[in-house]
């Protein structure tokens, strides 16, 4: 069953002008799969154009559309919520898993003749081909030999290279591993491929995401690295009411990250929940883009039709001139045809094609030697007249070797740095005001905060106890339950660790030593954003910062 469909906001309507053709599926679906779909979509069933019986689909793009039972409309399946509902029959698992479809990213492969297929009709090759045909027929053996070989290897390699990729490519999208999931009031071991969202799974430590998931209990450290290329571990915590939507990425793992650590809490097993599984996926939605990349308007490829266009319009009035001479002076007709044809392929250079084809057979090699991965080698070209490449992360441009120099306390003309000689006050905030973690026994985090830590020389310990998330103090300091009690001991607990804020541009964190009263806030950040926090009093000390600076 054909029908034509676009995609306008997130929908897919029928009949419109952008006739975007695919194929839509017709399934037969039982009485509780209709009406599972009516409740998910959160309306009343157009009973007159729609067959409670059957349920229909279209995938475009790897990407799965389910008509609505209420609109007739069609909507991509990572648009539906779960709203946190772990299903609770075997019936309703079997119904999200013929909704969804299964757990994994399988990249379609094309079959070597089609891609020989694709390279062969490819513009330049065409007109390689009918040139070599043109030459032979001319009795040029030796030149349209050369052409010919040139053609066919450089087609063969460039064949070889995107099988290769592909296959790399595949290797890196699909991943299946055995998974403990809670299920019917028990703890099962099934295979990643089964989750379906609103299961509930045990995230353990090394293992790679296989699907998008929201943190319920405990807390883990991910890295994100080969999804955002963050190099800095990313911190996760369990989903709770006085987070906002905004800030969802706080609890939400991703497909295709690393757990690098997990933590329960009062010795019940961390849990998350599938949101996503599949396509749907973040990893998949990358996946899809490398797949079917965006249409690029680069000026190379308009410069380069361009220069086509004027040659082969230089290429038709020569052809035309030659044809009208030959004829007055009564050349035979097939010698007039090889003649005029030739004439094109003088204008246009014959060697243009097969020299690009070479060209970019040896860049692939050397992509593939630095672990690049390109299944469409056109975009080689494109990346040859990038100028001027942009980052949107300083941890992507900046060196990890970055020191602490000292410290400006306020009111000291000298910059501090000799950590003896800090106050008390400052080595507190150098030892807690951070958001670093421990992870087998090695320090990780951004690699400021990594070296304003180790400038102190005190230790972290993670281990959680008295209402605080980790513990600062001094290196090599065991303190007793005497000390303790008389309030000598100089370590400071974490009570809460404000991450970072792009758009507040400051992280901060709540500390407290043992048997005070009172708690202390510690706040970093970008220094206009904390000087205006700060009292008139201290404005000097962001003049001297802007001193230094400049300096």
């Amino acid at each position: 069953m054909a029908l034509t469909l676009t995609h306008i906001r997130g929908a897919i309507y029928k009949n419109n002008i952008d006739q975007k053709t695919c194929i839509v599926h017709k399934i037969r679906a039982t009485e509780e799969t209709y009406k599972w779909l009516i409740e998910f979509f959160g309306g009343q069933e157009n009973r007159n154009a729609y067959v409670h019986t059957w349920y229909r689909y279209t995938t475009i793009q790897c990407k799965k559309y389910i008509q609505s039972p209420v609109d007739l409309q069609f909507y991509p399946t990572d648009s539906y919520n779960v709203k946190g509902i772990a299903p609770s029959t075997e019936e309703e698992i079997d119904i999200r898993r013929q909704i969804f479809g299964t757990n994994c990213i399988t990249i379609p492969q094309k079959s070597t003749l089609t891609l020989l297929k694709d390279e062969i009709i490819h513009p330049f090759n065409v007109f390689q081909i009918l040139s070599i045909v043109l030459w032979t027929y001319d009795e040029y053996y030796i030149y349209g030999s050369c052409i010919a070989l040139i053609t066919i290897v450089s087609i063969i390699q460039t064949l070889l290279e995107t099988k290769k990729n592909i296959s790399k490519l595949v290797q890196v999208a699909e991943h299946v591993i055995p998974i403990q999931v809670y299920r019917l009031d028990t703890w099962i071991e099934t295979t990643s491929e089964d989750l379906v969202p609103g299961d509930i799974f045990q995230p353990e430590q090394n293992m790679i995401l296989p699907c998008d998931a929201h943190m319920l209990m405990g807390d883990v450290i991910c890295n994100e690295a080969p999804l955002t290329g963050e190099s800095v571990p990313v911190s996760k915590l369990c989903k709770t009411s006085t987070i906002q939507l905004a800030e969802e990425d706080k609890y939400t793992l991703f497909a295709g990250t690393k757990i690098l650590r997990v933590r329960s809490v009062k010795k019940e097993p961390s849990k998350a929940q599938v949101i996503r599984t599949g396509f749907d996926t973040t990893k998949g939605e990358l996946v899809r883009a490398m797949l079917f990349p965006q249409d690029t308007n680069f000026s190379f490829y308009r410069d380069s039709w361009y220069f086509l266009g004027g040659m082969s319009i230089i290429a038709c009035l020569g052809f035309i001139s030659t044809l009208i001479i030959y004829i007055q002076k009564g050349v035979p007709a097939g010698l007039i045809a090889v003649r005029a044809l030739d004439l094109i392929t003088i204008v246009i250079p014959p060697a243009l094609p097969a020299t690009m084809q070479i060209g970019t057979t040896f860049a692939l090699a050397r992509l593939r030697k630095r672990q690049i991965i390109c299944i469409s080698p056109p975009r080689v070209n494109i990346s040859g007249k990038l100028d001027v490449m942009v980052f949107d992360k300083t941890g992507t441009l900046t060196e990890d070797g970055l020191d602490v120099l000292g410290v400006q306390p306020k009111g000291n003309i000298s910059m501090l740095s000799d950590v003896s000689h800090y106050s008390t006050l400052i080595t507190h905030a150098l030892a807690t005001c951070h958001s670093i973690k421990v992870v087998n026994g090695e320090l990780l985090g951004d690699p400021l905060d990594l070296q304003m830590f180790k400038k102190t020389g005190w230790e972290l310990d993670e281990t959680e106890a008295l209402g605080v998330v980790c513990t600062a103090r001094p290196p090599n300091s065991e303190v007793d339950l005497d000390t303790l009690l008389a309030g000598g001991a100089q370590e400071v607990g974490i009570v809460k660790i404000f991450d970072f804020n792009t758009n507040l541009r400051r992280m901060s964190v709540l500390v407290k030593r043992p048997q005070d009263a009172q708690m202390e806030v510690f706040c970093k950040g970008a220094p206009e954003a904390v000087n205006s926090l700060c009292i008139a009093s201290s404005s000097k000390c962001f003049t001297m910062l802007c001193r230094l600076t400049f300096d």
